[in-house]
């Protein structure tokens, strides 16, 4: 698999690509877009990309990576607003935002899939996604829009009563990985100004995101990086095996982070000759998390109790890599500093 691969599209001084590594991360890859577009110089790097993971003992089968990854590195997040206005006035927040638009700031906005028809989803399934708005003709009533998926690439006008519909959902949940909450008129400007910084400065602040945390091991309740994976070991061993598919979908996140992460680290391999050594390693361990990700998804909605052994073990022996994963990553920081 290639994650370098993109899709592109350009439309009157907005350009637009997807990365087949953001899948799942439709906001962050919007973030990116936008940086992109401001001209901003290794826009990637200002991405909060570093791994994390975390687990919640008081809940079972309860695991995420930090809520901020979703967006900025930690000291650049006052750059970016976020909005959600459950209460506000749709038509009320759509003014701000062409008044925001027309001052020459492209907007992220929240929308539900279900009512998007240029999507393979429309009036199928609901589903929390991000595009950008930048451009409007008050003339028609519509609102241009960039959203490129690895499914559909689509930049053009799209009728002001249909982004309406898809802001005000509830996203009802349906079964697919993306619905359930609602959308609650949810929208993001980023700043043109304020990012200045050494590259090599803003890929150890993401690469100590991943060191600090698998690191942390244990605070109350909370379990850390390599701690947390211990637990999940613990879980799959003891937990009824139709529990697998609910763990599939706590853990599908996680597992398409790794993808993210590493194919971040990719990306400056051109200063990191180390890199260049173990991406062979890396790349191995993403696909092999993909595997027992997809096995366990199986093994769970078949509910076939012979093969829990066979997940225990893969799992385990992911659990052993990590800390080769680890060493590579400290390796790396070592040599960039």
């Amino acid at each position: 698999m290639d994650l370098r691969k993109d899709s592109l599209i350009v439309s009157e001084g907005f350009k637009s690509k997807y990365i087949d590594a953001f899948d799942s991360f439709c906001f962050q890859n919007c973030v990116l877009n936008i940086l992109e577009n401001y001209k901003i110089e290794n826009a990637i790097d200002y991405l909060n990309l570093g791994l994390s993971l975390t687990v919640d003992l008081k809940k079972q089968c309860h695991f995420q990576y930090i809520t901020w990854q979703n967006s900025l590195l930690p000291k650049f997040s006052g750059l970016l607003e976020l909005h959600f206005e459950k209460n506000g006035d749709i038509d009320d927040v759509i003014c701000k935002n062409i008044n925001w638009v027309n001052k020459g700031y492209p907007l992220i906005l929240s929308c539900d899939t279900f009512y998007l028809p240029y999507t393979p989803f429309f009036h199928r399934s609901h589903g929390n996604h991000t595009l950008i708005m930048y451009d409007v003709s008050r003339e028609k009533n519509q609102i241009k829009i960039s959203d490129c998926f690895h499914t559909w690439k689509y930049n053009g006008y799209i009728d002001i009563g249909i982004i309406k519909e898809a802001r005000q959902s509830n996203n009802e949940f349906d079964g697919g990985m993306f619905s359930g909450e609602p959308i609650e008129l949810g929208w993001a400007k980023l700043e043109r100004h304020g990012w200045q910084e050494e590259r090599k400065s803003l890929i150890l602040q993401n690469l100590n995101i991943y060191l600090s945390n698998y690191g942390a091991g244990r605070k109350g309740e909370w379990r850390y990086g390599k701690e947390a994976l211990n637990e999940i070991f613990i879980y799959l061993k003891n937990c009824s095996i139709d529990k697998y598919v609910l763990l599939y979908r706590e853990s599908y996140y996680f597992v398409k982070r790794r993808k993210l992460f590493f194919y971040y680290i990719s990306t400056f391999a051109s200063i990191c000759t180390l890199y260049v050594e173990q991406s062979k390693v890396l790349f191995e361990n993403m696909n092999k998390w993909e595997i027992w990700h997809k096995n366990l998804l199986k093994v769970g909605l078949k509910s076939d109790e012979r093969k829990r052994i066979e997940i225990c073990t893969m799992f385990w022996n992911l659990i052993i890599e990590e800390y080769n994963v680890y060493s590579t990553i400290e390796n790396i920081v070592r040599t960039l500093k």
